[in-house]
């Protein structure tokens, strides 16, 4: 889980970590967090923050925040950067990430991989593949499969609390 990957570090240093999380994500965000309260990690050491876009910078331009590690984009980075005065400043603003699918590949591996990349996290995984590269030897079957395959997904709403 990306949130894991910033939390925990943070945790073990014995930081205070403010998860602030796309709002497509909020209640798999919500319940990671519930998960780590019940597995004894203090509330005061993990908050999670939903802030209108105008209050960011109540939170990013406070005295006691001495460090901001941000993934997401561009427009958003640079908005704290600009508001966050003299902290130190993590950003990670997604990739430019390719899969390549070769002539000798498993096509229905190969497309479900790309759907996965492209759908898990409503896309906005900074890991995700951006770009698709197919071989012209396998390009048709593997369009057809991959529209074939992206056809059945289904629209799951998370459960309401």
């Amino acid at each position: 889980n990306l949130a894991m990957h910033k939390i925990g570090p943070s945790f073990a240093a014995g930081n205070t970590t403010f998860l602030k999380p796309s709002p497509q994500c909020y209640f798999s965000s919500n319940l990671l967090v519930e998960i780590c309260h019940a597995a004894g990690m203090p509330s005061e050491a993990l908050q999670m923050c939903l802030p209108d876009l105008p209050l960011i910078k109540d939170v990013v331009s406070g005295p006691d925040v001495q460090v901001i590690n941000f993934t997401g984009g561009v427009a958003a980075a640079n908005s704290i950067g600009n508001l966050s005065g003299f902290k130190k400043l993590l950003f990670e603003l997604g990739g430019n990430d390719p899969l390549i699918v070769m002539d000798d590949a498993n096509i229905n591996t190969a497309a479900k991989c790309v759907i996965a990349h492209r759908f898990s996290c409503s896309g906005q995984r900074c890991t995700a593949a951006k770009r698709v590269f197919v071989h012209k030897d396998v390009y048709d079957t593997f369009k057809e499969v991959l529209v074939t395959e992206t056809q059945k997904l289904k629209n799951r709403r998370s459960p309401q609390r």
